[in-house]
């Protein structure tokens, strides 16, 4: 009898410690000295997965009367899915797929720490420049590499090219064919 009644209250302080403990999204954004910062940007119903939360109670649709007094809060509100003209639904985010295309190449070095440091000064110059491409620096043996961009065709990679050679962002710049991601 009394083991039972040390589990029954070791499991109600277990249960009050969980739900006091910070949900799992807070807990990776806390904020600690001399670490990084992480910040997440992801729909609700991913965070109420996460979080372990219950879904919360559908609610009835809205009488004349509640609708009059939500019109300002209704027009206020962001559709996270819309339709085209087509009548596609479109969620915000677009499906990408692997396919061959091609890739500026803006920078190439022997594998070493100073090769390391100039490809992320390249990303970081070119982040900078043309916030719109992907751009991808890795080490692939013997030598750090600095790729731009997603293109499907030779001739879209040689429109950046020239942008890239015009602002003299880096004179080694050229076009590599690549394993690409493409938007549906």
């Amino acid at each position: 009898m009394r083991s039972l009644l040390v589990f029954f209250f070791s499991m109600i302080s277990a249960l009050l410690l969980a739900q006091s403990a910070p949900r799992f999204s807070e807990h990776l954004q806390e904020k600690r000295s001399g670490q990084g910062v992480v910040v997440l940007i992801q729909d609700e119903e991913i965070a109420r997965l996460l979080d372990n939360v219950p879904e919360p109670p559908k609610q009835a649709a809205p009488s004349a009367k509640q609708e009059s007094s939500g019109a300002s809060h209704a027009a206020r509100r962001v559709s996270k899915s819309s339709e085209d003209s087509s009548g596609t639904k479109y969620t915000g985010m677009r499906r990408r797929y692997k396919a061959q295309g091609f890739r500026i190449q803006v920078f190439s070095g022997t594998g070493n720490s100073t090769a390391k440091r100039q490809a992320k000064e390249m990303e970081k110059r070119v982040r900078s420049l043309f916030p719109e491409l992907s751009v991808y620096c890795h080490f692939k043996s013997p030598r750090w590499i600095c790729r731009v961009g997603d293109f499907p065709t030779r001739e879209a990679a040689e429109r950046y090219l020239q942008l890239i050679l015009q602002k003299r962002v880096s004179p080694e710049a050229s076009i590599v064919s690549d394993t690409v991601l493409l938007a549906e």
